[in-house]
């Protein structure tokens, strides 16, 4: 609702559920948002992305593929767009990290994680040191998330 009001206060909340759960109706919000500050690669991603998790079958992208649609030239090069991203690492590896208030890694229980920079969990006035579980692929961070993995 945030983001219908002004997207730049919501960013950091949208940004903050990100960071402790990154679901599908989350991430559609934050392609959204990004859309519409005009960080087309970005939106692209989260759509991306979105599309790869469990639990979009139950999210409406329209509003946001509308608006990624705009920035990026059409509905057909949206769609190429989206072709050109590789799926998502199918093996990873599951570390878990305390990560302070700016998202930095702090300790983990693997050794490649400590040099790792997350999202952090903040918005306006606050900001959380956390737990993390932190998914690893071959090529780096899958995603990060408080608690168990989300489906």
């Amino acid at each position: 609702m945030l983001y219908r009001q002004g997207a730049a206060e919501a960013e950091a909340y949208a940004a903050a559920a990100y960071a402790i759960v990154p679901d599908a109706e989350v991430t559609v919000h934050r392609a959204i948002l990004a859309a519409k500050a005009g960080r087309t690669d970005e939106a692209v991603r989260f759509l991306a992305e979105a599309r790869t998790l469990a639990s979009f079958a139950g999210v409406d992208v329209a509003e946001a593929r509308r608006e990624i649609a705009k920035v990026a030239g059409g509905d057909a090069q949206l769609e190429t767009r989206l072709r050109e991203i590789p799926p998502p690492a199918t093996a990873v590896t599951q570390v878990l990290a305390l990560v302070d208030e700016k998202g930095k890694v702090v300790d983990a229980d693997r050794e490649a994680a400590k040099s790792l920079t997350l999202l952090p969990i903040a918005w306006p006035g606050h900001a959380l040191r956390s737990v993390r579980t932190i998914d690893m692929g071959p090529d780096g961070v899958v995603r990060s998330y408080v608690g168990s993995r989300p489906e």
